[in-house]
């Protein structure tokens, strides 16, 4: 049976000993609960880190066989604009705080086993217009061992209209916190979407934390 080897990433990862941090926010069956995972000044650092990069129009998964999976821009299921945050020493204190959040809420919630994070943080920006339909970050192909996701709401929420984070662990979608800085952390396989934008620009720091695939 052949491993499935784990991309190369110079982050560490979650460590079970990571202490957590005071303030955060975290998803679960229940309303979520809002607090800060970033503050204002840091959101708007992620936010000129990122255009401060080359970004890319989002894509989503299209599978082509059982095991090859590809990656295609479909414009009515997702429209934004991907940015990628390498880790280097601009953004090192962004993977460390995401680090401490997705492993206090997992210890605290899930439990999940958890490996790290092995692809580069995104940050993700909604014009007018630009939405993405109820969907799971869990899948096939690099997908299928993501465990936690995680979203960071990096603008002012009264500088947008629309684009509002929804997500279903019950019989009823609810809205996810967007006061700017609050983080949402939860298991990748519950199904999510953003509304389309109807005002203004939504930028959300994006990322998955992976591990063994759920068994």
């Amino acid at each position: 049976m052949q491993v499935k080897q784990r991309p190369q990433h110079p982050y560490p990862g979650i460590r079970p000993d990571v202490r957590p941090l005071s303030q955060h926010a975290t998803f679960d069956a229940a309303p979520p609960r809002t607090g800060l995972g970033l503050r204002r000044r840091e959101c708007e650092r992620v936010v000129d880190l990122a255009e401060a990069t080359r970004g890319r129009r989002a894509t989503v998964a299209r599978r082509r066989s059982s095991r090859a999976v590809e990656y295609q821009p479909v414009q009515d299921v997702r429209s934004a604009t991907v940015f990628e945050l390498a880790f280097g020493e601009e953004t090192a204190w962004i993977y460390e705080r995401i680090h401490r959040i997705a492993a206090d809420a997992n210890r605290r919630l899930w439990q999940f086993d958890l490996s790290g994070i092995f692809h580069p943080i995104k940050v993700i920006r909604y014009e007018a217009g630009d939405h993405y339909t109820w969907h799971t970050d869990l899948g096939g192909g690099a997908a299928s061992d993501r465990k936690l996701s995680m979203t960071v709401q990096l603008s002012a929420p009264g500088s947008y209209d629309g684009g509002d984070l929804e997500l279903i662990a019950g019989p009823h979608p609810v809205t996810a916190p967007r006061e700017r800085g609050a983080a949402i952390v939860f298991p990748s396989y519950l199904l999510h979407r953003v509304t389309p934008v109807a005002r203004g620009l939504r930028f959300a720091l994006v990322t998955w934390v992976q591990g063994p695939p759920f068994r």
